[in-house]
């Protein structure tokens, strides 16, 4: 099973999908992280070289993962491969989906680091906080996607409209979770991670323009509430719960 969704994900990295998921990806990324000197930025900083350290872009990354880029890759993986007859599909579907999208999420991470000795004060980049944060915020998130991308296209009523639809409202209610949990501090879940993401952040959205002065962006520790702890094994449960429920359906149906 994993050597055949090995091979579907060989096929993606062949596939023009996979080109223009790059070029989203690396365009992105460096949109987020240029000096704001420079006329096209998106996320602004109080400076034109910004004092970052790896935890701060690590957590920076994720927000874009989770926040942006995880909603257009879903529908470049969108019914890749399509798999009709094939015993334990929706399985090889997750993993396949899964390995596309950790390898599309570790380009951010690597552009990231490119991005950092240009753009921050600080030289020293420790690569192992970049990939902590994103595994600890990103993957969860990521490996929820993989099997709710595999439901719906496993699912014979949902692979047309009607699935993208479920997807988007799946999409903006796991950030409504998010959302409740930083205007309520006893919420019980930060199911996508937001309210953790936006704790540490201190950066001003503003697309194409001039934002407000931020202070520097420098995180010395991380910690982890219990409603993120709770959305990591949330998440991680409705992740198998999709799978199991979308092989018996898929069987059923044949």
């Amino acid at each position: 099973m994993f050597k055949k969704a090995l091979n579907y994900f060989n096929g993606f990295l062949r596939n023009k999908r996979f080109l223009y998921a790059v070029i989203v990806t690396v365009l992105f990324v460096i949109l987020s992280m240029i000096p704001d000197y420079l006329p096209f930025h998106i996320f602004t900083s109080d400076t034109s070289r910004p004092v970052m350290n790896s935890l701060w872009t690590s957590i920076l990354m994720s927000a874009i993962i989770n926040l942006v880029l995880i909603f257009f890759w879903f529908f470049f993986i969108r019914n890749y491969p399509e798999l009709k007859q094939e015993k334990n599909s929706i399985f090889i579907k997750f993993i396949s989906k899964l390995l596309i999208l950790t390898f599309l999420s570790l380009i951010v991470i690597i552009t990231a680091g490119i991005m950092f000795f240009p753009v921050s004060d600080i030289k020293t980049l420790i690569f192992p906080e970049l990939l902590t944060q994103w595994f600890i915020i990103s993957f969860p998130f990521i490996i929820f996607i993989s099997s709710l991308s595999a439901f719906l296209e496993s699912t014979e009523k949902l692979k047309g409209i009607t699935g993208i639809i479920i997807f988007i409202a799946v999409f903006l209610g796991v950030f409504m979770l998010s959302v409740l949990s930083i205007i309520n501090k006893n919420f019980f879940i930060d199911f996508s991670g937001f309210a953790h993401i936006s704790k540490f952040m201190n950066y001003d959205i503003n697309i194409f323009g001039n934002g407000i002065l931020k202070e520097t962006y420098l995180i010395d520790k991380i910690s982890y509430e219990n409603s993120f702890i709770y959305g990591r094994f949330f998440m991680a449960l409705i992740s198998i719960i999709l799978l199991f429920t979308g092989n018996f359906l898929h069987r059923k149906s044949n």
